[in-house]
C-alpha cells in the first residue's frame, strides 16, 4: 500500500489496531512560507517573493536553484509533497539564463521540482518535470508532453537517474501540477498530477546514514510559483516497543524469580473469526513482572513481518485488577500497533493463559514453558 492508494482491508491484526502515529507539516503562504525562504541562498540572477498567495523563485542563472526547508528528517518513511506551477513553461517559447561571467543562455524546456533525500550539496535527488513538444511547428502532428525525471547525485556526479513520460492528467503549460515523493527504508516512489496523482515511478534507493532536508528544485530560467508543500512524516513504530531484554537476560532474570506467573508462554490454540481478526504468528513469549502486572515480551514465533520481530520487543501488557488472576490487557499487533479496547486476560492454574478480545470475538490462548 503506497501512500497514494487507499486499500480497503480486514482488520488483519494480526493482532491488534490503532492508527499510525505521524507528523504532517504544511508550508504554505499563511506562514509566510517561513521554513522554506530560512533554506533559500540565494545567488546571483536568483530572487525569491511572495505573490498572490505564492513562493515565487526566480531562476534566472543558468545553474539550478534549490530552496531547501530548515528541518532536517532522520527517520523513515516520510512524504513530500509540492504543488507548483512552473510560470516558464509556454510551448514554443524560450527563457534567458545567465552565468555569474554574465554569459546568456536560451533554454526552451524549462524544469521544476522538488528536492528529497538532500544531505549536503553533493548528495541528494531531484525530482523535475519538463514539457516538450513533438513537431512545435507542424500544428497537426505536433504533441505537448511532459517528462518526469528522478536523479541522484552522489559526490556531486549524477550516479543514477529514471524518467517517465506523461501527456494525460498534468498541466502542460504553467498552470500547477503536484509532485508527491514517498521516501521508506530502500525505495521511492513518485507520483505526479493536476487534479489527481498518477503513480509514475518506483525504485529501490540506498538510503542517506544522515540527516536529510527537502525543498524545491528550480532550474535554469525556469521561475516556480510554489503554491504549498507538505511533508507528513510516520514515527518508528519499533521505538515506542523497544526493550532492554534480550534472551539471555530473561534466563537470567527467570533463574532468579519466583514467581510462578513470570516465564516463557507459548502458542497453544486460538479461537477467531479470520475475517475480522487474524492472528499473525505462533508466538512464544515471556511475562514480567512490572508495577502494576507483567509486560509481554516477544521471543519468537511470529510469521508476518518476520524479520522486524526481534526477541526483547514489547508484545503487550497485563494491568492488574481487583479480581485474582484477572487482567485487563494491552497486544501490540504484527504491524506494531496497540489493541486495547476491552482486552481482558485469565490465568487458570498459572499454566494458561487466555486473551479475550470480546469486540472481535475471539481468544488466543498460551500455555506456561519450563525453557524455550
Amino acid at each position: 500500500m503506497t501512500f497514494y492508494t487507499r486499500l480497503s482491508v480486514i482488520t488483519s491484526f494480526i493482532l491488534s489496531f490503532v492508527a499510525a502515529h505521524s507528523a504532517t507539516r504544511y508550508c504554505t503562504v499563511h506562514n509566510d512560507f517561513a521554513s522554506l525562504r530560512a533554506g533559500i541562498r540565494l545567488q546571483i540572477h536568483q530572487s525569491a517573493r511572495i505573490d498572490r498567495n505564492r513562493l515565487v523563485l526566480d531562476n534566472a542563472q543558468d545553474s539550478p536553484m534549490l530552496a531547501l526547508d530548515t528541518a532536517r528528517i532522520v527517520a523513515t518513511p516520510y512524504r513530500f509533497v509540492a504543488r507548483l506551477a512552473n510560470e516558464h513553461n509556454k510551448a514554443g517559447k524560450t527563457y534567458r539564463a545567465t552565468s555569474a561571467a554574465g554569459e546568456h543562455v536560451k533554454v526552451a524546456s524549462t524544469a521544476c521540482g522538488v528536492v528529497v533525500e538532500y544531505a549536503d550539496s553533493a548528495n541528494y535527488w531531484t525530482v523535475t518535470t519538463a514539457c516538450h513538444n513533438s513537431n512545435l511547428h507542424d500544428d497537426i502532428m505536433d504533441r505537448r508532453y511532459m517528462i518526469v525525471t528522478a536523479t541522484h547525485y552522489e559526490h556531486g556526479q549524477r550516479a543514477e537517474q529514471f524518467t517517465r513520460t506523461m501527456t494525460d492528467s498534468v498541466n502542460l503549460s504553467d498552470g500547477l501540477n503536484s509532485i508527491a515523493v514517498e521516501v521508506n527504508d530502500n525505495s521511492m516512489q513518485i507520483a505526479v498530477g493536476e487534479k489527481e496523482f498518477t503513480q509514475v515511478m518506483s525504485f529501490a534507493i540506498k538510503r542517506q546514514q544522515q540527516p536529510v532536508q527537502t525543498g524545491i528544485f528550480v532550474g535554469p530560467a525556469a521561475v516556480a510559483a510554489v503554491e504549498r508543500t507538505v511533508m507528513t512524516q510516520i514515527s518508528d513504530p519499533h521505538r515506542h516497543i523497544m526493550t532492554q531484554w534480550t534472551k539471555e537476560t530473561l534466563n537470567a532474570h527467570f533463574a532468579a524469580s519466583s514467581d510462578p506467573l513470570e516465564g516463557y508462554w507459548q502458542y497453544l490454540d486460538r479461537d477467531m473469526d479470520d475475517n475480522i481478526l487474524r492472528l499473525g504468528g505462533r508466538y512464544v513469549v515471556a511475562l514480567v513482572l512490572a508495577d502494576d502486572g507483567y509486560d509481554i515480551i516477544y521471543v519468537d514465533g511470529a510469521q508476518v513481518k518476520r524479520q522486524q520481530w526481534t526477541t526483547g520487543t514489547l508484545k503487550g501488557h497485563l494491568k492488574k485488577t481487583a479480581f485474582i488472576d484477572n487482567y485487563t490487557a494491552t497486544w501490540v499487533d504484527a504491524t506494531f500497533l496497540p489493541i486495547d479496547d476491552d482486552v481482558f486476560a485469565t490465568f487458570d492454574n498459572a499454566v494458561i493463559l487466555t486473551l479475550r478480545f470480546p469486540v472481535f470475538r475471539s481468544q488466543l490462548r498460551l500455555a506456561k514453558v519450563i525453557d524455550f
